[in-house]
């Protein structure tokens, strides 16, 4: 993919998102295409709060001040 970016050329670049291509059809990792995007209020008083990409909260951290 670095190497696709690369290079101007179209014709070089599908070469190398083709070869991209056949590495992803062949392990077949998960590839995730969107994200929920969560939306977290907050007292000005919370501090520590760190959001994470599952939308669970974690309250490791967390302090009211």
């Amino acid at each position: 993919m670095k190497a696709a970016r690369a290079v101007e050329d179209p014709a070089e670049r599908l070469k190398h998102y083709t070869a991209a291509a056949q590495i992803l059809l062949k392990e077949l990792p998960i590839i995730y295409i969107s994200h929920r995007q969560w939306i977290y209020a907050f007292n000005t008083k919370v501090e520590g709060f760190t959001p994470y990409p599952d939308g669970l909260i974690r309250p490791q951290g967390i302090v009211v001040k």
